[in-house]
Parts: C-alpha cells; structure tokens; sequence
C-alpha cells in the first residue's frame, strides 16, 4: 500500500503501516491512499513537529552541606507531540548550575559534552558552595528539525531552596524523620546538632 500527500508518496512497511514525517503547521489534509488496485481519498491531520524537553531531577538535599560534594541525577525525557523519542536526538547537551549564596552572590558552572541515553540516568557531580542559598540547574540541548532542518533549542529547569532558615531570625527548625517504624520530630539548630525541650 502506498500514500500519496501533495506531490509526496509514501510507502507502507512490511507491517501495512505507512509513517508519515511530521510538518511545521499542523492541518487538515487529504491524501490518496492505494494498494495498487483500488485508491481512496482520506482526510487526516498532519502531526506538527513539535518537540518537548521533560526531566526529572534528584538532589540529597542531606549532602548539601559547604564545601561537600554531591551529586545530582537527571532523567531526562524527550517528546515530539505526545510520543517519546530516543533522548540521545538531542545534541549539544548542556547543565548550568547556578549557585546563590547568603549574600546574593551567584557563580555560574557549566558541565557541557554530555551524552544522553535511553537506559542510564545523567550523573553530574557538583560541589557545593558555601552558605548556600539557593541552587538553579538547567539542561539544555538542541535537536534538528526534520522538516527544515533548522536547530530547535530546548531547555528544563530545576531549583532548590537551601538553608532558608539562615535568611530568618530563628535559630532551630523542626523536621519529620523516622526512628524504626515510628515517625519523630527532631529539633534542630542552625548547625545541625539536637535541640532540647
């Protein structure tokens, strides 16, 4: 079987499908489907080729601690419309991390020759400035266009508020952990160490 778009014919696979490459505006067309005896008109909606850049981002905040290391881990996902596509389409991958400290002071890194793959996790070590603030990390990559051929730039962000009870005038915080199968609150002061009563 064979579909036919404007001047354009397409073929279908050993399956009977017939995939058709996406367009830069998305519309009502009609095409003339054919298995060689018969050809019928259809009208369809061509897909647009629109592409999304999703990621999920992990951070222990526990680790964050000045002058530490720690790592983060992203899984990024990919989309054209409303179905995946292989992560690894997207090229010149980038993650800026920007860093804001107490006093509103930002520095900038930049991890860039990253590959992404469909069955791994992106891992990238960072170390942690100190009295830290605030923490901002994006991915960024590019990926080309099919129907022009034109490099279409992506990008998802990500940020963690950090230590914000140094910005206040209190001097301990209450946070929920577990202690076997029970749930406690520990109160805690700005370095850490246990608060009584």
């Amino acid at each position: 079987a064979s579909m036919c778009v404007g001047s354009q014919e397409f073929l279908a696979d050993e399956k009977g499908r017939i995939t058709l490459p996406p367009v830069l505006d998305q519309g009502a067309k009609t095409a003339v489907i054919s298995d060689g005896f018969i050809a019928a008109p259809v009208q369809f909606s061509h897909l647009q080729e629109q592409y999304q850049l999703t990621a999920g981002f992990h951070l222990d905040r526990s680790l964050l601690q000045s002058g530490g290391e720690t790592e983060l881990v992203i899984r990024p996902r990919l989309m054209l419309g409303n179905g995946p596509i292989a992560p690894e389409t997207l090229k010149d991958v980038v993650v800026q991390i920007a860093a804001r400290d107490l006093d509103g002071i930002v520095i900038n890194h930049e991890v860039a020759d990253l590959e992404l793959t469909q069955n791994r996790d992106l891992v990238v070590s960072l170390r942690v400035p100190l009295r830290l603030s605030n923490l901002e990390v994006t991915l960024r990559g590019s990926i080309q266009k099919i129907a022009d051929g034109q490099q279409q730039a992506l990008s998802v962000s990500r940020s963690w508020d950090v230590s914000g009870i140094r910005q206040t005038r209190l001097t301990c915080d209450s946070f929920l952990t577990r202690d076997g199968d029970d749930y406690v609150i520990e109160v805690r002061g700005l370095n850490g160490e246990a608060v009584s009563g």
